[in-house]
């Protein structure tokens, strides 16, 4: 299957599956393709513009892939099980959530200059695996929605000590 993203601010898109393509309709149309390791199962744009995306991968690998380089310039093992989601918090792209299964799993970037992705905590409410998770934009509280396979929607607060205290420097 195919995961598609559009840019946030550009007029760009991704496309993933075993290959990450970039298409750029800011000047004249492209398309930008890399080979990827494996299948990615989870895609989401670098937050703050960075002219990249993360990737995820169904042993849990978690890359951030950088367009201008043109090469993976984080790699790290997350978790043991597949990562279906990713997204960064719009309030403080320190803070990332990624979807395993029926948990959402709270990452903090110690850095941007792409140290190791601890994890702080998880979310352990949903019974049934998650189909998709947001982050409420502009919410200072940190706030998240999220939907499983069983119809459940959640709508909760991230408790604090899952977010880190300091700011990307970015």
């Amino acid at each position: 299957s195919h995961i598609l993203v559009a840019h946030p601010n550009f007029d760009m898109a991704a496309i993933c599956d075993d290959k990450l393509r970039l298409i750029d309709f800011r000047d004249s149309p492209k398309i930008l393709e890399t080979e990827l390791k494996q299948h990615a199962t989870a895609v989401s744009w670098l937050p703050n513009d960075n002219f990249g995306c993360a990737l995820g991968f169904a042993n849990g690998d978690l890359d951030f892939f950088s367009f201008k380089s043109n090469e993976t310039v984080m790699h790290q093992n997350i978790t043991k099980d597949s990562i279906y989601g990713i997204e960064f918090c719009p309030a403080n792209p320190s803070a990332v959530s990624l979807i395993v299964e029926n948990n959402i799993l709270f990452a903090s970037m110690p850095s941007w200059g792409f140290g190791n992705v601890g994890e702080v905590g998880t979310y352990k409410m949903h019974l049934a695996p998650i189909l998709d998770a947001h982050w409420i934009a502009d919410d200072k509280y940190a706030s998240m929605i999220s939907c499983d396979a069983d119809h459940m929607i959640h709508i909760f607060d991230v408790p604090e000590e899952y977010i880190p205290i300091y700011e990307a420097g970015i």
